[in-house]
């Protein structure tokens, strides 16, 4: 068989969400490229490679129970069409969050309450996915609230 990389137009991969957490499930899909046969993924987290698998015809799979760290993901659409196969591919990043974890440095640290302590009192500025990340309680709003909990983390 001859392999040709090109002529099957590449899928566009999704996340179903922007901000994920420890834990939590992914759901990543795609879309269908005209004449694509079959697909296959790979997963890689903190630049090590955690899943490939052949998909067949499908167009969506779930990540369970994600660790923190940051993911990539390649969606390869295959054609095959007798005697010619093509194949083209998509990627998408997305980061896997602790919840508390404001630094991101993966864990419940004192400099996490330092920066949320500094944001709350307005010396300091927060991304967005570092406040949702210091949104403890997930109650739209970080205050003093999330500060106290994640307090609580830090001595437990």
């Amino acid at each position: 068989k001859y392999f040709q990389v090109a002529n099957v137009e590449a899928p566009h991969a999704f996340a179903d969400k922007d901000v994920y957490f420890e834990g939590e499930d992914v759901l990543i899909t795609w879309d269908t490229p005209n004449g694509t046969t079959s697909y296959w993924i790979d997963v890689w987290r903190d630049n090590e490679q955690i899943k490939s698998e052949q998909l067949g015809d499908e167009n969506e799979y779930y990540l369970m129970s994600c660790k923190t760290g940051a993911y990539s993901v390649i969606i390869t659409a295959f054609e095959n069409t007798g005697e010619l196969s093509t194949a083209s591919s998509d990627i998408l990043y997305f980061n896997i969050y602790k919840y508390g974890d404001c630094n991101n440095d993966n864990d419940f640290t004192v400099p996490a309450a330092v920066l949320l302590q500094r944001y709350l009192l307005g010396e300091d500025t927060l991304t967005q996915s570092q406040w949702q990340t210091a949104d403890l309680n997930a109650d739209g709003t970080v205050n003093g609230f999330d500060l106290a909990l994640l307090r609580q983390k830090l001595v437990a």
